[in-house]
């Protein structure tokens, strides 16, 4: 039995340019999950000690969606959100895709969790514009979990484990569910 090792990767870019590439999603071209923790790390520490509020999207069937009408049309849903999510963002706001169908949202300086609620809710009704897919028009909903720093945590792990339980909470309750993070959640959740 002869196996065969490959020394070198598929793709023959230099190391600096093959990373840049895997920091940004090829999808949306936001961030993914570490270069926007490294970011969320750097605004926390440059808007301390005001508030900043970081938000985590989750697009409800998602991926039953994408199953069944196919990864293109799933990939178009995908770039569309991410482009209204920018356009929704406030300037300089940033944003990443963490996962398969998850985004991140950090207000930095944000300390009106009212405000938060009302961008939560601009989010949700930029989804219930239908989303132009071959097959014809999609409209979608979300749950989100939002968190704040420092009322939640002090760093980009602690803050983003607060508006993932929050948004964990939110997705059980069901569809288009908004939940702030609260220290309730913490141990019922543990506990599943």
């Amino acid at each position: 039995m002869n196996l065969a090792i490959c020394s070198r990767p598929a793709v023959n870019l230099p190391l600096a340019k093959a990373s840049a590439v895997a920091s940004y999603d090829n999808v949306t071209t936001l961030p993914t999950r570490t270069p926007f923790a490294r970011t969320l790390a750097q605004q926390l520490v440059a808007f301390w000690p005001r508030a900043s509020t970081l938000m985590l999207i989750d697009l409800d069937g998602f991926t039953a969606l994408n199953n069944s009408l196919g990864h293109a049309a799933g990939d178009a849903i995908l770039r569309q959100f991410a482009q209204r999510l920018q356009r929704l963002a406030p300037p300089r706001a940033p944003l990443g895709r963490l996962g398969s169908d998850e985004f991140a949202l950090l207000l930095p300086g944000h300390t009106d969790l009212h405000a938060a609620a009302r961008m939560a809710t601009q989010i949700r009704s930029v989804l219930d514009i239908p989303f132009d897919l071959p097959g014809g028009a999609l409209s979608l909903s979300a749950c989100i979990g939002i968190a704040s720093c420092p009322a939640h945590g002090v760093d980009e792990a602690s803050l983003i484990q607060c508006a993932s339980i929050a948004l964990r909470q939110a997705k059980q309750q069901g569809r288009d569910v908004c939940c702030f993070y609260a220290e309730s959640m913490a141990p019922a959740l543990k506990a599943r």
